[in-house]
């Protein structure tokens, strides 16, 4: 059955198409000879695809997959080990990844660097919320004033983002 997006599902999502749009508009706004314009498309098509993702349900619909899967071929009970690679591998993948994209960042703007460390940021996190540890679930499912502390990362880091790129434009 498809999951319905929740209010919440449906904020982060307007949030990421916001930023994907104003990204866009900072890329088309500046000098097309540098890298800059590139790394500020790259990071609208990125946050669309995640705003898309998040009001097609597609994480929690992944995540349910892989779990039906581990049950139907019996190591769901055995999951943690792989549970803890996957997440080690995210960090490692989410750390270079990090470092590779801010090097290449360093002849681009302070606003673009920062709207692309939290792009990297955010999907490290999204990997890692992916694959549902017990232990990170509990604090992510907490709530406060009604609000789930697992969508703090996400808004957080995409309004970095759209800050930057409105604070690049104007």
């Amino acid at each position: 059955a498809a999951l319905m997006p929740s209010l919440g599902s449906l904020i982060t999502a307007a949030l990421y198409l916001w930023g994907a749009y104003s990204c866009r508009a900072t890329a088309i706004g500046l000098d097309a000879e540098s890298q800059e314009p590139r790394v500020w498309t790259a990071i609208a098509v990125l946050l669309a695809l995640l705003g898309v993702s998040e009001l097609l349900q597609l994480q929690p619909t992944l995540t349910n997959l892989g779990r039906a899967a581990a049950f139907q071929e019996g190591w769901y009970w055995h999951r943690h080990g792989a549970q803890i690679a996957v997440t080690k591998i995210g960090v490692a993948m989410t750390i270079l990844l990090s470092l590779g994209l801010l090097l290449s960042a360093r002849l681009t703007s302070v606003q673009c660097a920062v709207a692309l460390a939290c792009a990297v940021l955010i999907l490290g996190y999204i990997l890692v919320r992916a694959v549902s540890l017990h232990q990170v679930d509990a604090l992510l499912l907490r709530t406060t004033l009604g609000m789930r502390w697992a969508r703090i990362p996400e808004l957080a880091g995409c309004a970095m983002i759209l800050f930057s790129s409105l604070s690049r434009r104007f």
